[in-house]
């Protein structure tokens, strides 16, 4: 959804991590490796799905969004009987952009994390992280950007990345 609400006839990529062998250029060949488009809902149902490891995307070139928010988080695992439902919000395409995933050592999604993104030019912006443990920037510059994260409980959390398109930063944060 963007601005809550659904957009029907998008596509989205859904990848597993399952291979099932290379290809003639030695490049990976996925068991599960499909584009799948909303309904005029907005839902993509997916039945009768193996257990696996999923990565869901969207080509911002082809739909003219970036993915903001994906809840529970990228990579999603599908267990035996479950019946998983996945929120993917979109905000439209700009020519920079940077979402910021905050998760601890074991990889869980931290909530209440306050995210503040600056750049040489004088941006600066603070968003606190939901359930997924997510924050998203947008638009941005092509420039050297920093981000820093706190959240009570853990080492404060600081990088210098330089944004080329839509970029993913992933911050582990650790108990002191």
């Amino acid at each position: 959804d963007i601005n809550e609400l659904y957009l029907g006839n998008l596509t989205l990529h859904i990848q597993g991590a399952k291979r099932i062998g290379l290809d003639g250029d030695g490049n990976p060949v996925y068991k599960f490796d499909e584009d799948r488009m909303s309904d005029s809902g907005g839902i993509i149902d997916i039945n009768n799905i193996e257990t696996d490891s999923y990565e869901i995307t969207v080509d911002p070139l082809a739909t003219g969004y970036d993915m903001n928010q994906i809840d529970p988080p990228n990579p999603i695992q599908i267990m035996p009987l479950d019946n998983t439902s996945v929120d993917v919000n979109l905000e439209a395409t700009a020519a920079y952009s940077l979402i910021v995933v905050v998760r601890d050592v074991e990889d869980v999604p931290l909530n209440e994390a306050s995210v503040q993104v600056t750049d040489v030019f004088g941006y600066d912006s603070t968003i606190i992280t939901g359930t997924a443990g997510q924050a998203f920037f947008t638009p941005l510059s092509n420039a050297t950007t920093t981000v820093e994260v706190i959240k009570s409980g853990y080492d404060n959390y600081y990088n210098e990345i330089f944004l080329e398109g839509y970029t993913l930063e992933p911050v582990i944060m650790t108990v002191p």
